[in-house]
């Protein structure tokens, strides 16, 4: 399922001066491939030169700000593409995977990661008079996908000039970074994309009881879920509740624990150094050879060799690391 049509232009001629400073700032403070987590809470700035691994991680609600070069993004089963002058949000808890496309060392890839604070946008929302029409119209039919993708305008771009421009000095991360953040909160909830997102964060909408199944499912991961439990207890019918699950993050609700299930049980092993019966059984997984068999399907190498691979990556200098 795709999110929506590739984004490859640069965004607007209004937008051009900005995004050639930023990608001159992040240079200076990344001059070599690597992931800087800022003084700024959340943020992160992101350098590559080469077509790594693909990277595969569980991602929370957050927006990625694309400054130079393309990215293609799973998350769940939506796919998104896209490049300098645009942005990514991620609204839901998803399995991911992303690989930037044709990076170089003279025009590397270059980009802003920040959270997503629905609690904000909620609040933004609520004192935004009115709604789209077109969206009211068709909220009762369509839930919004949790991976939507769009253009910084002007305004977004000089906002994360000024992030950029921020993060070098510590007092002014510590005191300006948030405002900035918060303002680029602000805009996006302008933008029709962003505005896309506001049932997810209006309580008592289809998109808002499927975002509190999504954060109950990796809460408590190792859980048998029963589609039809959960669609009586937010008051859906099983086949409302299954379209409504399906448009917001491209799978069915069986398929998306599944998914869920594996890329945690990855990182488990990657990042903590689990045994595979020990991340197996801590997903949910009761049959050793059941958890192989669903793990070499997703990732293409049984758990123990991926692992390996993985860390062996990580010990060479890779990333764990990566944004949508």
């Amino acid at each position: 399922m795709t999110v929506n049509t590739e984004i490859s232009a640069p965004g607007t001629d209004a937008t051009l001066p900005a995004l050639s400073r930023a990608a001159g700032a992040l240079m200076r403070r990344l001059p070599f491939p690597t992931v800087l987590a800022t003084d700024i809470p959340g943020v992160s700035f992101y350098r590559r030169e080469s077509v790594n691994a693909e990277g595969i991680y569980i991602t929370r609600p957050c927006v990625s700000f694309l400054v130079q070069g393309a990215k293609q993004t799973f998350a769940g089963g939506l796919t998104a593409t896209y490049r300098e002058g645009s942005f990514l949000i991620c609204a839901s808890t998803m399995p991911g995977r992303c690989s930037v496309i044709t990076p170089s060392k003279e025009r590397p890839f270059l980009s802003i990661a920040m959270p997503l604070d629905l609690t904000e946008l909620a609040r933004i929302f609520s004192e935004i008079a009115g709604e789209p029409a077109a969206h009211a119209a068709n909220r009762s039919v369509l839930t919004p996908p949790a991976l939507v993708t769009g253009r910084q305008t002007p305004e977004m771009a000089g906002a994360v000039l000024r992030l950029i421009e921020a993060a070098a000095e510590p007092l002014r991360a510590k005191y300006i970074g948030p405002l900035i953040v918060k303002e680029l909160h602000f805009l996006l909830a302008l933008s029709p994309e962003g505005a896309a997102l506001r049932p997810l964060c209006t309580a008592r909408t289809a998109a808002n009881r499927i975002a509190l199944v999504v954060k109950e499912m990796e809460a408590d991961i190792a859980r048998d879920i029963s589609p039809e439990e959960i669609a009586r207890s937010i008051g859906m019918s099983s086949a409302v509740f299954h379209r409504r699950f399906r448009e917001t993050t491209g799978l069915s609700p069986v398929q998306f624990q599944k998914r869920l299930r594996l890329f945690r049980a990855q990182e488990l092993m990657v990042t903590e150094g689990r045994r595979v019966s020990e991340a197996a059984a801590a997903v949910g997984y009761r049959s050793a050879s059941q958890f192989t068999r669903e793990y070499a399907r997703e990732f293409g190498a049984t758990p123990r060799q991926d692992a390996e691979e993985r860390r062996r990556q990580l010990a060479s200098g890779g990333s764990a690391e990566d944004s949508i």
